[in-house]
Formats: C-alpha cells, structure tokens, sequence
C-alpha cells in the first residue's frame, strides 16, 4: 500500500498494511530462535504472567509494538521533513 502526494510516494512496509487496510490479509512474520541474556528482573516479571509459551509471545509483542513505534516516528519525521523542504524550510541535518 502506497500513499501519494504529487511530489512523493510513501509506500507502507507490510506490517503496517495490515492496519491501514483491515481487509489485507494478515502478515505473520517467520520465526526465529534466538539465545540472548537478560537482566534477572526482566525475565522474572515476563515469566510471571504464566506459561513459558506466554511468556514468549509477550516479550515478542513489546519489542513489536518498540520496533512499530520507532518506524512510524521515523516516518513521520520524513514527512515533517518533506513538508518543511516543499514550503522551503531549511533542509533536514543527516
């Protein structure tokens, strides 16, 4: 899915078509198995909501809703710098 503007295309990464468009089809992306350490407290409070399956699926939602938070503020700081070069703002620092 694409949002465009005479001057520019923003096309949306597939995780987020889900939500611009209800009636796309899912996106599950693969699985990976990984081995990472972490703090003590960390894996006691997620291991706390129950079985150790549950306990995966929320620490793979919290880095999930991280990861969407940052691209969509990515994004928006690339329009806001688009808008700001259109209207002849000055251009945005690297």
């Amino acid at each position: 899915m694409s949002v465009e503007n005479s001057n520019w295309t923003l096309t949306l990464p597939p995780e987020f078509q889900q939500a611009a468009d209800p009636s796309a089809p899912a996106i599950e992306p693969p699985k990976v198995m990984v081995s990472l350490p972490i703090d003590a407290d960390i894996l006691a409070y997620f291991q706390s909501d129950g079985e150790p399956r549950d306990m995966q699926r929320h620490i793979n939602g919290v880095l999930r809703y991280y990861m969407e938070t940052n691209l969509m503020q990515e994004a928006d700081a690339e329009l806001a710098a688009r808008a700001g070069q259109e209207q002849g703002g000055p251009e945005p620092s690297p």
